[in-house]
């Protein structure tokens, strides 16, 4: 149908295997990729790498 799905929602790096299996078009992150994980604080870096490498882990994407 072409429409896009995105899962939002208290997310974190560890929730991105069991979600890509879904095959989303987005995952919202709030606090989950922000300083000790607080929305208030600033990105961090190290979170935002760990985000990425686990999207671009092939087996995530192929579990379903």
């Amino acid at each position: 149908a072409g429409l896009l799905s995105g899962l939002a929602g208290s997310l974190r790096v560890g929730d991105i295997p069991g979600l890509a299996a879904h095959r989303p078009d987005y995952l919202g992150f709030r606090g989950g990729l922000c300083r000790d994980g607080d929305r208030r604080n600033a990105l961090d870096a190290q979170r935002i790498a760990e985000a990425v490498r686990a999207l671009r882990r092939p087996a995530s994407r192929d579990a379903a």
